[in-house]
């Protein structure tokens, strides 16, 4: 009886390895279990949250703020340049957002087009405000006086 139990157990592993074999390569071969590469994943992750959303709208505040401060005293814009040019040199910035703040600074002379810039509601320009160039523009008390004006985050 031990060897037909066994035979038994036997055959059917044997005919379950079978029958899952398929049922894998199904798998296997579907569209929706192929990984993603990471370009296609960053597409698709458009949605954002009540804190992001919030956290964008500060930012951009500021950077209101200093592109103001900035048009006023149009002298600060060397020492950013200086400051831009020595993070590209260190490897702190990739040439996209170097770019992208060496030619909005380029047009600090054209006041419409450098807060159209800097202010711009597209996602690269959010990327770039979050890691800004423009630093030690404004004063803490003016960052707390902004930032104080704002409601707070409903969650």
């Amino acid at each position: 009886m031990d060897q037909q139990q066994e035979l038994q157990e036997q055959q059917q592993s044997e005919t379950t390895a079978q029958s899952t074999l398929p049922q894998r390569r199904q798998l296997l071969s579907t569209p929706a279990w192929q990984p993603k590469s990471r370009r296609q994943q960053r597409r698709q992750k458009t949605t954002s949250s009540a804190k992001e959303r919030q956290l964008d709208m500060q930012i951009w505040l500021l950077h209101q703020a200093m592109v103001e401060k900035l048009l006023a005293q149009p002298q600060q814009a060397a020492r950013i340049a200086q400051q831009l040019d020595e993070r590209y040199q260190q490897g702190l910035l990739r040439h996209g957002e170097y770019l992208f703040w060496s030619s909005a600074l380029i047009q600090l002379d054209k006041p419409e087009l450098f807060r159209q810039s800097l202010l711009g509601d597209d996602a690269k320009s959010r990327k770039y405000r979050r890691r800004t160039a423009l630093c030690a523009l404004l004063t803490e008390a003016e960052r707390q006086a902004i930032l104080t004006g704002l409601p707070p985050v409903a969650e």
